[in-house]
């Protein structure tokens, strides 16, 4: 069973004191008790994550956030919270694949022991940012590391689809956004079943399949997607 987290009292003591040890690094504190680097369109940043077993052990998650990005997707005024568009978590070695590593923190001289060997992690992940050289690299990254395809087609993942014509909206390239922001309400006005046995959706309806009814998801979804509409055919 998961134990509370005091993360208040976390994001606070982190915040405190990763700030002067991330400055030379060009990191600076956001929100949420994230950091980053702003860029045009974009910021290079991470935070901390937590366990959620109350060890008091965490990650750091580390990629591309986009502020403009959030406001679209913010119909009903919602805090705002540092997303991570594009992310992988930190390790010893810095580099982006499959593996992390979970910190000590359990007092404050295992979170000043942990904090000092992210700070060097991050400094060998900056390389890894050199990728993103503007905002189009950013949307381009997204697409590809999402398996969307170069036009919009077949039974792709909701999500995915909807923030890549809302990236490429942000891009101002409005023809490509209308085309793949009219697919995903395509995909939105699909039925979607839910199947027991296989324990996956789909849209096509078979034996033994439920109808899922809408959710409140699927109405925030539509209505992001008549605001953007309306901005991408303007």
């Amino acid at each position: 069973m998961a134990v509370k987290r005091d993360y208040g009292s976390f994001a606070k003591a982190s915040t405190r004191l990763l700030t002067p040890q991330v400055k030379s690094l060009g990191y600076h504190p956001w929100y949420g008790g994230a950091f980053g680097r702003e860029k045009e369109g974009w910021v290079e940043g991470f935070f901390l994550q937590q366990s959620q077993w109350g060890s008091g052990d965490f990650c750091v998650n580390i990629g591309i956030h986009a502020p403009s990005f959030d406001s679209l997707w913010a119909m009903d005024g919602e805090k705002r919270h540092f997303g991570l568009l594009i992310a992988w978590r930190l390790f010893d070695a810095a580099t982006e694949q499959d593996a992390e590593r979970w910190y000590n923190a359990k007092n404050k001289d295992q979170l000043q022991i942990s904090l000092r060997l992210v700070v060097a992690a991050l400094a060998k992940a900056d390389g890894w940012f050199h990728q993103f050289g503007s905002f189009p690299d950013v949307v381009e990254q997204y697409r590809v590391r999402n398996n969307l395809p170069y036009e919009p087609h077949g039974d792709l993942w909701i999500t995915a689809v909807m923030n890549y014509g809302l990236l490429l909206l942000l891009d101002d390239a409005k023809p490509q956004a209308t085309q793949w922001l009219r697919f995903a309400g395509e995909l939105l006005s699909r039925p979607n079943y839910w199947d027991p046995k296989a324990r996956t959706f789909t849209h096509e309806s078979g034996p033994g399949l439920k109808l899922v009814k809408p959710t409140k998801d699927d109405e925030l979804r539509r209505r992001v997607l008549e605001s953007a509409l309306a901005k991408a055919e303007s």
